[in-house]
């Protein structure tokens, strides 16, 4: 009869720690498909912390400015709900399309997913604007990068306004029927 090998207490430890130790922080557009229903409208970037303690983040994102105008970018609940001070600075030069900002705790890390910033656009035609990540640094409270990954395909749809005259809305309708 053969009996099973025991196994080691380090390869049994190292298996309990490895997946501990693996964090996934993540950062999103929210909604990733936003299709406004006005012209002025807002965009969250959140930050899925997934368990580590983060001090700051810098971000910077591309939009086409053609489809939508970003008119300023305001600290999320992930700053102002933290009970300590922070530092959030717009580095957006207006009229592009990108969006940049650097934002930090002054204290300690917060363990927390939340929003970091708020967004806010115009649109001003329509079309579609995708909404693409060109830098995601999220750092611990001793400054080393957290490797946090950000989502694809995220994007903004700008409708054609329906004319709100009887004869169009009877054609909308009967595209139902």
């Amino acid at each position: 009869m053969r009996h099973p090998r025991p196994r080691s207490l380090p390869a049994i430890l190292s298996a309990f720690l490895i997946p501990a130790c693996a964090w996934a922080q993540a950062v999103s557009f929210t909604p990733p498909v936003s299709i406004p229903v006005t012209v002025v409208f807002e965009v969250a970037i959140d930050l899925a912390a997934d368990g580590a303690s983060v001090m700051g983040a810098e971000i910077a994102a591309t939009f086409d400015p053609a489809i939508v105008r970003l008119d300023g970018i305001t600290a999320g609940d992930w700053f102002t709900d933290a009970g300590q001070p922070y530092y959030f600075h717009d580095y957006t030069t207006p009229g592009t399309g990108v969006i940049h900002f650097a934002a930090a705790l002054l204290g300690s890390g917060r363990v927390a997913d939340g929003t970091l910033a708020v967004c806010h656009f115009t649109a001003r035609m329509a079309g579609v604007s995708p909404l693409t990540f060109t830098d995601v640094d999220v750092r611990d409270g001793d400054n080393h990068d957290l490797g946090a990954a950000h989502s694809t395909g995220d994007q903004i749809i700008i409708q054609t306004a329906i004319p709100i005259d009887g004869r169009a809305w009877g054609d909308v309708k009967a595209l139902w029927r």
